[in-house]
């Protein structure tokens, strides 16, 4: 049975934990850290997002079957206890933005018949579909390089007998967060990924 999609939250936090890790520091984010992020992120006052709403999408995050987050205690000046850091957990989830470009270019596919391998690469270096900075990506042996990974990673399939590619139910599960890092592969200019 497959997963429930993420909510529109959880994508978001997954994308600013995987912003951080990006263009970051690469430090685990806090609930605080969070908080800000996606306050700004969502163009709010950090007054207009709830901490509790942020903590009851980690809690779902971290129920998923997949494991996504890796949790740890960051260091904190001052007594207390140490608060809990969010990082996406290594193998888990899609981190690249070229092949999260290849697997929403197949899930978007126009026509109602999956291509098969071919036709995704002839269909991907006619459209320039982005390549890590907006770069298209246009060697052949790259694109089929990030076709495969993107099978062997379980977001893309390939029917054995007819050669035909398709997404697999993880798509619909992580949809949102796969759509913030495609757009990242096709971004312009490095400098408005920064927040």
């Amino acid at each position: 049975m497959a997963q429930l999609p993420l909510r529109p939250i959880e994508a978001d936090i997954l994308y600013l934990i995987w912003k951080r890790k990006k263009l970051g520091d690469g430090t685990a984010m806090t609930v605080r850290d969070l908080h800000k992020a996606l306050a700004h992120h969502m163009g709010h006052r950090t007054s207009e997002v709830s901490a509790q709403v942020i903590k009851k999408a980690l809690h779902g995050l971290k129920a998923r079957p997949g494991k996504f987050l890796e949790i740890s205690a960051v260091s904190k000046e001052g007594s207390g206890p140490r608060p809990a850091g969010y990082r996406l957990a290594a193998g888990k989830i899609m981190t690249e933005p070229s092949n999260a470009a290849i697997v929403m270019a197949l899930y978007n596919y126009p026509e109602h018949t999956p291509p098969d391998r071919e036709r995704l690469i002839e269909y991907i270096a006619e459209r320039g579909i982005g390549g890590e900075g907006g770069s298209s990506y246009g060697d052949r042996s790259e694109i089929e390089e990030l076709i495969a990974a993107c099978i062997e990673g379980r977001y893309i399939s390939e029917d054995r007998q007819s050669g035909r590619l398709s997404t697999t139910p993880r798509v619909d599960e992580e949809r949102r967060f796969l759509e913030a890092l495609a757009a990242e592969a096709n971004k312009k200019d490095s400098g408005e990924n920064r927040w």
